[in-house]
């Protein structure tokens, strides 16, 4: 389950030019890591079972496809709200985590990999995430990093846990609510007080895990999508950062075939 002559991963850093000060997205490269491959055994072992969240979304099609599922018109006064989880994959508390991830692998029946053995092998990958940078080693005692391969489905299957643990402590509900790994979109029907309460209780289920709020009556933006309520119905556009550029392909240039088959469901309002 290991590679042959493997390396620590390296630490790089990503600008996210759409922010105000151009912070860094640190980022491991984690490509011949000792413990890559069993971390990949990890992430396949949690896939069912992140995926069968119901606040799953798996891309931007996936979100839209779940958008028509919602009963419309919509309650008046009802308000388009996102959640962010701030830095994620760094913050994942590895005890709540562990806990997350037995409960989650223990309903399986047969099993290829007993669970046991699926959390001896990610305990190995998270107690050896050496990193260097500028020829410095480190190892992160907390979380994992972005970029490794234990890393979506890990974090996901916390996320979980911990959405459980919300709607546990919150009285009231959203109307819908669906997650993209750290990002949250959702319809609130209480008013905004109590969305605001509701923002304060995800603050207070977990120290780590941090959140930001942003909410609106006429759009809100989600992943590269525009929502609108127009009229008690939703519609969508699609939405890019004004740092995008716009560049476009022809069908004739030889990339995948799988990106030229990709195109945006958008509506108007």
């Amino acid at each position: 389950m290991t590679t042959t002559g493997g390396a620590a991963g390296k630490l790089q850093g990503n600008p996210k030019l759409h922010k105000t000060g151009v912070p860094l997205r640190t980022i491991v490269y984690g490509r011949n890591h000792p413990t890559e491959k069993m971390a990949e055994i990890v992430e396949n072992e949690l896939r069912a079972h992140v995926t069968s969240l119901p606040s799953y979304i798996q891309d931007t099609t996936d979100f839209l496809n779940k958008l028509q599922n919602i009963q419309q018109p919509l309650p008046e006064g009802t308000i388009l709200f996102c959640l962010d989880v701030k830095a994620l994959y760094p913050s994942v508390p590895r005890q709540e985590a562990r806990t997350a991830v037995e409960a989650a692998l223990s309903p399986r029946v047969h099993p290829s990999i007993p669970t046991d053995d699926v959390l001896a092998i990610m305990d190995t990958v998270l107690d050896n995430n050496t990193i260097t940078h500028n020829g410095i080693h480190y190892i992160q005692t907390e979380g994992t990093a972005i970029g490794s391969h234990i890393g979506m489905n890990y974090a996901s299957t916390y996320m979980g846990s911990w959405e459980n643990e919300l709607f546990r402590r919150s009285p009231l509900h959203p109307l819908a609510y669906f997650r993209f790994v750290d990002d949250v979109w959702g319809l609130w029907t209480h008013g905004a007080e109590a969305l605001e309460q509701f923002f304060n209780v995800g603050n207070q289920i977990h120290p780590r895990i941090q959140l930001e709020l942003r909410y609106a009556t006429d759009k809100i933006e989600f992943l590269d999508v525009l929502t609108t309520i127009c009229d008690g119905s939703l519609t969508t556009d699609l939405f890019t950062k004004p740092t995008d550029k716009h560049l476009y392909f022809t069908q004739r240039l030889l990339i995948s075939r799988i990106y030229k088959e990709s195109y945006p469901i958008r509506s108007g309002c």
